[in-house]
């Protein structure tokens, strides 16, 4: 167990009754190199002594030693004194602060492999929903922002994503989020979208009609129909939707889907109508629920065409 100081001068000890007084005469303790009595040091580590500085130095190299006492080294209890007792505590309190360090080291190592970890698996998922056309629209939104949801929601989300939609969530505070009725039925496991149509030619400005919950297998022939073909009981609406109304609607009307997240310009998805909704909303991008625009073919060129991409086999 080690005293501090210099490594040329931790062997600066002066000699323990080098010259022991014997009666009236002198014991003799020659230097360990030179051979000359006038001994003065003894190194802590091998405990030679030595003359002088020149003959400590030589020591070291001769023994190969390092001049630092050893500071586990055995001490008998009858040779036990004061001064080995404070060298054994300040070594335990080393050892101690040490052993600390090297605690709060590994708990941090640990912690950075976890969160690099976390964030490999991040980008594997990112990456997976990816190559199967359901990746995340939003890069601010973690992988895991869905589970702080209900399990409707997340089923919900899931299900989606097995059907190549990527939907994304938005915060439970937002009016979008609340207004959302979109759910899926587990027993006859299938999605109900909320949708919301825009009549954007209608005779009053444009006209916003909602369907709270409509089956995926519905097509939007199926859904326009019963409000642009006249009826006794929708004839306030269909004077309202007057421009759509025509023999030949089926061809004239034209229903689009806004592409999310395409800053600038507003693209849209133009979908097609005797399609149901699941074949319409597969490898596109949904916040919340569906807006769908009705308009004509006449005012398309008003609209900017987003162009689905062609997935290679």
């Amino acid at each position: 167990m080690s005293e501090t100081g210099g490594s040329n001068f931790g062997c600066k000890r002066k000699a323990e009754d080098a010259e022991n007084e014997v009666g009236s005469g002198l014991v003799i303790v020659p230097c360990t190199i030179c051979g000359i009595s006038d001994v003065k040091y003894r190194c802590p580590r091998c405990e030679r002594a030595t003359c002088g500085l020149d003959c400590c130095l030589e020591h070291k190299k001769r023994f190969e030693c390092d001049g630092k006492r050893d500071r586990t080294k055995f001490i008998n209890l009858k040779s036990f004194n004061d001064s080995d007792l404070t060298s054994d505590y300040f070594f335990l309190e080393e050892v101690g602060r040490s052993s600390r360090n090297a605690s709060r080291m590994n708990s941090a190592l640990r912690l950075d492999s976890t969160r690099a970890s976390k964030r490999k698996k991040s980008k594997l998922g990112l990456l997976k929903r990816s190559r199967t056309g359901a990746s995340m629209v939003n890069p601010h939104v973690g992988p895991d922002w869905v589970e702080k949801f209900p399990v409707a929601t997340q089923l919900l989300v899931k299900q989606a994503e097995e059907r190549d939609v990527s939907l994304t969530i938005l915060a439970a505070g937002m009016t979008k989020h609340k207004q959302n009725t979109s759910y899926f039925n587990v027993r006859s496991a299938t999605l109900y979208w909320r949708i919301e149509w825009t009549f954007a030619l209608s005779q009053i400005g444009p006209l916003t009609i909602v369907d709270e919950r409509v089956s995926e297998t519905k097509t939007l022939l199926d859904l326009l129909q019963p409000r642009i073909t006249k009826t006794v009981e929708n004839a306030k609406l269909c004077a309202q939707l007057r421009p759509y109304i025509s023999t030949n609607w089926k061809s004239d009307v034209v229903v689009l889907l806004r592409k999310e997240f395409t800053p600038g310009t507003p693209q849209y998805h133009r979908l097609v109508l005797d399609k149901s909704l699941a074949e319409n909303f597969r490898q596109k991008k949904i916040i919340e629920y569906p807006v769908l625009i009705v308009t004509l073919v006449s005012e398309i060129d008003r609209y900017q065409i987003a162009h689905d991409l062609v997935e290679a086999i």
